[in-house]
């Protein structure tokens, strides 16, 4: 033991010395035995084939020959007459249809032959002709989105996805099943139908004109041409989406140029009024100042009141975009960019009795065209449920402020 004890680290390495030795000597059996093996030993024995070839001519594999087997077919004929066409023992069939005016089902012989329904006794409409292939490709529509498949592959389209029904292929402005139901291209972006379809009418009224009436200095003893007319002008700069307000002095003959037109001073009219002055009535001049539009329409300004034009304008709206366009009559509405092409509408008239506008016609073949509250494409085209919510929001409160005009 105390042999093992000191030399114990030995020991180890003469057993893994003598297990090294053995794995080396088998290694090299197995290496021999390798080389010692040839291709016969590799071969696989055959053997011979335990199937049998078929004749595919023969009458096993004949379906007329294999049906008659075993079987006993007994011919078909009428139970009541030998001489009535029209009877099924459900081994022979017949074709039936529908009477359109009583809903009989009567044999479709009688329809062929234009005769009278044997029930109702009224006359029968021949039946339709039998659709080609061509015929019924072109209204096969597997996902029932409006297209037919046809058009779908031919435009890059999913047959079995509804949703791209709603996309915009050429990115117009314009979904794609709206697109082909006007036979416009879905792929050319200056092909899409009118682009006027896509408004209705948000208002209908008189605009404040962006200026008001501080004061008149009115100069005792002389003539009202020389009397200064102090006026607040009011202009939107667009960048920075802000009012940007200066004043100005004119007198009678000046011009006055804003947004909405030019106008022409016409006249100053003074009248007493009473009003209170340091807590005493008294009788003081009151002021109103006259300009006049390009039409010679006479429009008063007062001191510190909002001024309106005299003549209506309409506010529209475009479902497609949300852009808002804004017109009187005689004025032009530019929808459309360089992308799509540009179309330019003119106002003819405006109702607002029955809140609609109408618009000259585009060309000569065309009619005079009217666009009312609500939008002339059906719902369902608009792009997005956000856009509709909002169409009808504007329209309900449109109608509201209107209701109460006419009740004021």
């Amino acid at each position: 033991m105390n042999f093992l004890k000191k030399n114990y680290e030995k020991v180890i390495l003469l057993a893994l010395f003598i297990i090294f030795a053995l794995l080396l000597i088998h290694l090299y059996s197995i290496v021999q035995a390798t080389s010692e093996v040839k291709d016969s030993d590799l071969q696989i024995p055959t053997r011979e084939p335990d199937y049998k070839v078929a004749d595919i001519k023969s009458d096993d594999f004949n379906f007329s020959v294999l049906f008659e087997r075993n079987t006993v077919w007994t011919k078909a004929y009428p139970r009541d007459s030998k001489t009535n066409k029209d009877f099924s023992d459900l081994l022979e069939v017949f074709k039936i249809s529908r009477c359109g005016h009583c809903q009989y089902l009567i044999p479709r012989r009688i329809m062929e032959e234009s005769g009278a329904c044997p029930n109702c006794k009224k006359t029968l409409l021949p039946p339709k002709k039998e659709q080609t292939g061509a015929q019924l490709a072109a209204r096969l529509d597997s996902d029932e989105d409006g297209i037919p498949n046809v058009n779908e592959l031919e435009y890059d389209l999913n047959p079995y996805d509804a949703h791209d029904a709603l996309d915009d292929l050429d990115e117009d402005g314009f979904v794609n099943v709206y697109e082909f139901q006007h036979k416009t291209d879905l792929k050319d972006p200056k092909s899409h139908p009118a682009m006027y379809t896509g408004l209705y009418i948000s208002s209908i009224e008189r605009q404040p004109l962006k200026v008001k009436l501080l004061g008149v200095s009115a100069l005792e003893g002389r003539a009202k041409e020389l009397w200064d007319i102090q006026i607040l002008i009011q202009e939107q700069v667009i960048r920075r989406k802000k009012v940007k307000e200066s004043k100005a002095y004119l007198a009678i003959g000046s011009t006055l140029r804003l947004d909405s037109g030019t106008y022409t001073v016409d006249d100053i009219i003074g009248q007493q009024v009473e009003k209170m002055v340091e807590g005493k009535l008294q009788k003081v001049m009151d002021y109103h100042v006259i300009i006049k539009d390009r039409k010679n329409r006479k429009i008063t300004m007062k001191v510190d009141e909002i001024t309106y034009d005299p003549e209506d304008k309409a506010i529209f709206k475009d479902v497609w975009s949300d852009k808002v366009y804004e017109a009187k009559v005689g004025g032009r509405i530019r929808m459309g960019s360089s992308k799509i092409g540009v179309s330019n509408y003119t106002v003819k008239a405006i109702d607002k009795r029955t809140n609609s506008v109408t618009f000259e016609p585009v060309s000569k073949d065309q009619e005079p065209f009217v666009i009312k509250r609500k939008a002339m494409m059906p719902e369902e085209f608009i792009p997005s449920r956000e856009k509709k919510e909002k169409v009808e929001e504007d329209v309900n409160k449109n109608t509201a402020v209107v209701a109460n005009e006419q009740r004021q």
